[in-house]
């Protein structure tokens, strides 16, 4: 089905979109919100400018740790699976900086990075995928995303923190978008099947054994059957090129083949000949 019906998008369709502009809208405020408020943080946990640039700089070491894994792991649990738990971790490491203790502003720190690395990779994937026809307006859309709300995060970063949220809560408010994410890549992993190819299938001994081919060998005029060791060995040559040659290559494989039962008579009489052997006249001999 294509990416519109009836003049209208489809509902899947719609939904996938949904979940991707969504997806696009929480990759960047965890990280610019953070820049503004780090002095009233440094104030608040006592941490040094070593302290302070670590927990700026663990979402950056996480995109470049972690990315190489991303692949893998898509086509092993989905795309949208592996999103899906992407928006969770994302989720979860934004409300790990909410508490109180120092180590927990690390730690979210970290997760939320991975999460974010995840997302990165996958995302555009994800758009070129599903919408082939219009993938340049979606990822154009995917980019503006980006850039709005990483410019909403950082503008709206002081004024929150300057109300009874503070700075803890000032980031913690972005959960809330991701947890919206969470909800649409949910549904699309309800709606859609897993998008991993298939394991391809490979024929086990016993199949083997019971293949005439493998056992016997094929008689082709372009493969031959040679015995070693006792073991019938097949061997197929250009089987399927065979198959696809077009019609106008008939009659020199026919030549072909006439040329090579003509050499296996000659042959046949030359041994009958040493053996002693009453031979038959030879075709042409007859016509004469």
């Amino acid at each position: 089905m294509g990416e519109k019906a009836h003049g209208r998008l489809n509902p899947g369709r719609s939904l996938l979109l949904a979940g991707v502009i969504l997806a696009a809208v929480n990759l960047r405020p965890a990280l610019t919100a953070l820049g503004p408020l780090i002095g009233e943080i440094q104030a608040d946990t006592g941490l040094d400018a070593a302290g302070a640039g670590l927990v700026a700089a663990l979402p950056v070491l996480c995109f470049g740790i972690f990315s190489g894994l991303v692949p893998r792991l898509g086509r092993r649990f989905g795309l949208e699976e592996v999103l899906l738990a992407a928006m969770l971790a994302l989720a979860a490491g934004i409300l790990l900086r909410l508490l109180p203790a120092t180590p927990f502003l690390f730690l979210g720190s970290a997760v939320l990075g991975i999460a974010i690395a995840f997302s990165n990779v996958l995302l555009p994937g994800v758009t070129k995928r599903s919408f082939p026809v219009d993938g340049r307006r979606v990822s154009s859309m995917y980019v503006a995303v980006l850039g709005v709300s990483a410019t909403a995060a950082s503008a709206l970063a002081i004024p929150l923190s300057e109300t009874w949220l503070g700075w803890r809560g000032a980031l913690a408010v972005w959960a809330i978008p991701a947890l919206i994410a969470a909800v649409a890549w949910a549904l699309l992993v309800r709606r859609r099947p897993v998008s991993r190819p298939a394991p391809p299938k490979v024929a086990g001994l016993r199949a083997l054994l019971r293949s005439r081919l493998a056992v016997v060998g094929d008689h082709h005029p372009r493969g031959d059957t040679r015995c070693r060791d006792g073991h019938a060995v097949a061997h197929r040559v250009n089987h399927r090129e065979r198959e696809d040659e077009p019609a106008g290559r008939e009659e020199p494989v026919a030549e072909h083949e006439a040329a090579a039962r003509k050499e296996a008579d000659r042959r046949e009489l030359e041994r009958s000949e040493r053996l002693g052997e009453p031979t038959a006249p030879w075709p042409e001999e007859d016509e004469r």
